[in-house]
């Protein structure tokens, strides 16, 4: 059955990648919006910044959605080594640019409560595996580089929904900027914007909790 979900753009300042998604699942799941205030406050959102999503599915799984986390950050060990564990799992570059352009620093106190509530596991996810959780009628958040997704160079990390898969494309909302409802791309070309060299390999699956 092909899913209808719900859209929300970026805003202005192109900061609101994470939060978008966040809106569009609460939207999803819970039938029901949530302003970029409230989103924010859930994420801890540091202005200027990329946000981790550790946060807000703590907070999401509290209010009843069902989520499975696979990446390969060991939280418990980054809760306790912090900087030095990133530069470690990730590498020089990718660290550098979580530790200066995310509010990582400041959600790290938060992590005992993510491991108290979400179902975690501590490997890199694959391509396969998403395609399965979107048979299965999971909505699945993925981390890219959208300089590839967009097929220019460098390096820019964003967050996006995916939510469908036909045998050929896989349907994903793009917050933007520019916002794109509804774009489709094929497995290869997710795997070069997801599957780069340093990437965290994260996948976040949304499910509803039955």
């Amino acid at each position: 059955m092909k899913k209808h979900v719900p859209f929300v753009s970026n805003t202005s300042d192109d900061m609101h990648c994470v939060p978008a998604v966040f809106r569009m699942v609460h939207k999803y799941f819970l039938k029901k919006d949530i302003s970029w205030k409230e989103i924010d406050k859930i994420l801890k959102v540091v202005s200027g910044k990329g946000t981790w999503t550790f946060p807000g599915l703590t907070g999401f799984a509290k209010k009843g959605i069902s989520i499975i986390q696979i990446e390969q950050v060991d939280y418990e060990n980054m809760y306790r080594q912090e900087p030095e564990y990133l530069h470690k799992v990730v590498g020089e570059k990718n660290a550098q640019y979580y530790l200066t352009k995310s509010n990582i620093a400041s959600v790290i106190p938060f992590v005992p409560d993510f491991l108290k509530h979400v179902h975690h596991e501590t490997r890199r996810g694959t391509v396969e595996e998403i395609i399965d959780f979107l048979k299965e009628g999971g909505l699945v958040g993925v981390e890219v580089n959208s300089a590839t997704l967009n097929n220019n160079p460098g390096f820019n990390l964003h967050y996006i929904l995916l939510y469908d898969f036909d045998e050929k494309y896989i349907t994903f909302h793009d917050s933007g900027l520019p916002p794109i409802e509804g774009r489709r791309i094929t497995i290869e070309d997710l795997r070069k914007c997801y599957d780069y060299p340093g990437a965290n390999g994260g996948i976040t699956v949304f499910k509803n909790n039955t």
